[in-house]
């Protein structure tokens, strides 16, 4: 399940995940960025309290339908931390496939690490805007 807090005066959504992460939470959340007109924030993606059951094939699908929609409207930076090694086997994967595509997405076990990436990378695009 993931929950998400929107904060416009950072340009940055912290989701705070728990229990297991389906391909359709992942989804969905995905779609309510997009449509909340939030694409190019920020995302600080808290999975220390949670796991995943998304599959390779999932994420290839996922980070196709992200490269169609950033291609038009560009893509906010991604900080994913988690503690749970399925969900950072996930996460690297996930990051590796959509930094190949140009996309910005790391991954961490520390938010403090995660917040300041993510500071650091919000502003190099603040200053190019």
């Amino acid at each position: 399940m993931l929950h998400a807090f929107r904060d416009d005066e950072r340009r940055r959504i912290t989701v705070t995940a728990s229990g297991t992460v389906s391909f359709v939470d992942l989804v969905t959340f995905l779609e309510r960025q997009l449509a909340g007109d939030a694409w190019r924030y920020a995302v600080l993606h808290d999975a220390r309290a949670a796991t995943t059951d998304v599959t390779a094939q999932d994420l290839s699908e996922v980070v196709g339908h992200i490269d169609e929609i950033a291609t038009i409207r560009g893509r906010g930076p991604v900080a994913v931390v988690s503690t749970h090694e399925r969900y950072l086997t996930t996460a690297k994967i996930y990051a590796d496939m959509l930094n190949l595509g140009g996309g910005r997405i790391a991954v961490f076990s520390n938010m403090m690490e995660a917040s300041d990436w993510l500071d650091r990378q919000n502003g190099r695009i603040l200053s190019s805007v």
